[in-house]
């Protein structure tokens, strides 16, 4: 996944988050999150769309290790 496909994400949720009156702060943070696991899936080969629950849970446990 490219970069500009990362960022459409990261658009799309700030536009969400900005509509539900949360703060810069806030949406950054959440901003950066997303960041992370898109990046992480893509180190996986994994479409976000097709990502699945249990994708999520080893997603998880990959920040407990790493962390």
């Amino acid at each position: 996944m490219d970069k500009i496909t990362i960022e459409n994400y990261v658009s799309q949720l700030d536009h969400y988050l900005e509509l539900r009156d949360l703060t810069s702060n806030t949406r950054k943070s959440y901003q950066s999150f997303l960041r992370s696991y898109l990046e992480w899936l893509d180190l996986m080969g994994i479409n976000p769309v097709e990502a699945s629950y249990n994708d999520i849970q080893t997603y998880l446990l990959f920040l407990l290790k790493t962390n």
